[in-house]
């Protein structure tokens, strides 16, 4: 369970913003009570918030709602939720209903291609689930959706060296997204999307700008991901 002086204290030192999963805590309660307490503090502070919400195959596993439901209460935009992988599991009503909430609250969804694959399915038989989070439904309907990568060579997952590249690379294949087109938005995820979710407000190419550039030995963004 967590312990509010610890995140006080945390605050107190510095931080941009807070995060937690409260789909680990001990009941739905808590888990709402950590979400509330969390959203009072960011308001508070001016914080941004992540929530790894819902990491899970299973269908019954809603706690996005309450972070949903929590932001379009408070009025607050630009809430972030990584993983998401029970979105892959809902019912097609529910993930749309849940999918206009999401759009109405204006989150950002984290998409961390190979974190979802290295999970998802493994306490399965076959057929085993792929817990990507419907991205492309998502990126229909106008959500804010940016690409991310974690577990890099830890106790989750030995392997990996936090390029974006493998990133782009997974969910192209995986969530079927490997067309030239795509692939271009794919890249638009992993650099403006995730400033946006970031809420950085000096991103991009363009005069004035500062000048943080990762230069490809390319010519176009699929022969990049090759």
């Amino acid at each position: 369970v967590y312990k509010r002086q610890l995140i006080y204290k945390t605050v107190e030192i510095g931080v941009d913003g807070l995060g937690a999963e409260p789909h680990l805590q001990p009941s739905l309660d808590d888990s709402k009570r950590l979400i509330k307490f969390l959203f009072d503090v960011a308001t508070e502070r001016k914080l941004k918030l992540d929530f790894h919400a819902d990491y899970s195959d299973d269908p019954n596993s809603r706690i996005s709602e309450i972070i949903i439901s929590e932001a379009l209460k408070r009025g607050i935009r630009g809430v972030s939720l990584s993983h998401l992988v029970s979105l892959h599991s809902y019912s097609q009503e529910y993930a749309e209903r849940l999918m206009k909430w999401m759009k109405d609250a204006e989150v950002n969804v984290i998409v961390a291609p190979i974190t979802e694959l290295e999970e998802s399915g493994s306490f399965e038989n076959y057929p085993k689930k792929r817990g990507l989070p419907r991205v492309n439904e998502l990126l229909k309907r106008g959500i804010n959706v940016a690409i991310g990568h974690n577990d890099i060579q830890n106790h989750f997952n030995p392997l990996g060296v936090g390029d974006m590249l493998h990133a782009i690379f997974a969910l192209a294949i995986s969530d079927y997204m490997f067309f030239p087109t795509q692939i271009n938005k794919l890249f638009y995820m992993a650099t403006y999307n995730g400033a946006k979710a970031l809420q950085l407000e000096k991103y991009g190419i363009s005069e004035n700008m500062p000048a943080n550039l990762v230069i490809l030995d390319a010519t176009s963004p699929i022969d990049a991901v090759r």
